[in-house]
């Protein structure tokens, strides 16, 4: 049986369905998935987000971490030498990668990347290493279609991309939304004070600077002065930003800060919003919005992740500019034409149906054995 290891810094919540689904398939392929993993780094301690693997195809190893975290050396070197393909993320920061692509370029160890393909946040160094080792992996598994684009146009071979469509659990997270009574919603929105007519926007995501949660909180006072029973569900844990808790302090009533939320409560509290708000960076949770009927409100900020892609802004979403008084200009206009908001609303949905981790599984599990030359 051949062997597949993945690497993750850190497990989070939402790649533990991904990953049991992808050992169950693989395994039907003659294929042994491990997935090698740390504990998170300090400044996602309060994330809520980190979870751990079955050991049946878990690894979980202590991370050794350089100052400032700007270095990682996780000690999976053994599961790396036992295994046929080493799939790791493009990041620059991790140690055992500039050990895995010299050997890959030799042809010593088939190693495969996975993730973004760029990162716009890095320096030109890092970044011009980043492409300078695009074509020294066996395979790339594209977060996006996009990613794949930018792949080829900087050298990388068509015949070894795989676009993964990366997704969450959208299967799960539709299924407790649908789960959710009526009198569960009464009873949430009671718990809030938030009336049976009122607005509701909802952010759910990590409190950290890319999700620019200042622009988020003086756009929602403007939105509650033009719309007077408007409130803001705030789902997520984090490093808060310093003026979070003045923003809460003053407008507790209207602004609910209810924490890391995940299952039925999460979408429980997804179910209550009329729109989903995040101005800042775009990743995975344009899915939490768009299977929940939620139209994503954000801006033109150069930090979103592969996933913006998915968004076509005046149809399941807005991208508006990046400042507080046009990104709440926009939520007001959308939330007063109920016509526009069913639309957005029901292509949001509509969206949220192309993208499940059954897809990417079966994604994955063909690139996999393309790579490996298997069948």
């Amino acid at each position: 049986m051949r062997r597949v290891l993945i690497i993750e810094e850190e497990m989070l919540h939402y790649r533990v369905p991904f990953y049991a689904k992808l050992h169950d398939a693989l395994q039907q392929r003659q294929v042994d998935l491990r997935v090698g993993y740390s504990d998170p780094p300090r400044r996602n301690l309060d994330g809520g987000n980190s979870v751990d693997l079955p050991s049946e195809y878990g690894v979980k190893v202590r991370a050794y971490r350089g100052p400032g975290q700007r270095v990682t050396f996780q000690p999976l070197v053994r599961e790396a030498c036992r295994a046929d393909l080493v799939i790791v993320d493009q990041a620059n920061r991790f140690i055992l990668n500039q050990l895995l692509l010299p050997a890959s370029l030799l042809g010593l160890k088939r190693v495969a990347f996975w993730g973004h393909g760029r990162c716009a946040r890095a320096n030109a160094v890092f970044e011009w290493y980043k492409r300078r080792t695009l074509n020294w992996v066996d395979w790339w598994f594209a977060y996006t279609r996009n990613t794949a684009e930018y792949l080829t146009a900087h050298g990388v071979p068509p015949s070894k991309i795989t676009n993964i469509q990366n997704s969450i659990d959208t299967d799960g997270l539709r299924a407790d939304l649908s789960s959710i009574s009526e009198g569960e919603l009464d009873r949430a929105r009671k718990g809030l004070g938030i009336g049976p007519d009122a607005r509701v926007g909802v952010f759910c995501g990590t409190l950290h600077d890319l999700k620019c949660i200042p622009l988020l909180l003086d756009a929602a006072k403007l939105i509650r002065s033009r719309i007077p029973d408007f409130h803001l569900v705030i789902i997520g844990g984090g490093n808060p930003h310093n003026g979070l808790g003045k923003h809460l302090s003053s407008n507790s009533e209207w602004i609910h800060c209810v924490g890391p939320r995940l299952g039925r409560e999460k979408a429980c509290l997804l179910k209550l919003g009329d729109v989903f708000l995040l101005p800042g960076a775009v990743g995975l949770a344009i899915l939490d919005a768009f299977v929940a009927s939620l139209p994503l409100i954000t801006t033109d900020n150069p930090h979103h992740g592969p996933e913006i892609e998915y968004l076509a802004s005046g149809k399941n979403g807005l991208v508006v500019t990046a400042t507080a008084e046009r990104y709440a200009e926009a939520v007001v206009d959308l939330l007063s034409d109920s016509q526009l908001l069913a639309s957005m609303r029901a292509m949001a949905e509509e969206t949220g149906r192309k993208y499940s981790i059954a897809g990417m599984v079966e994604s994955l599990c063909n690139g996999i054995e393309r790579c490996l030359k298997i069948g």
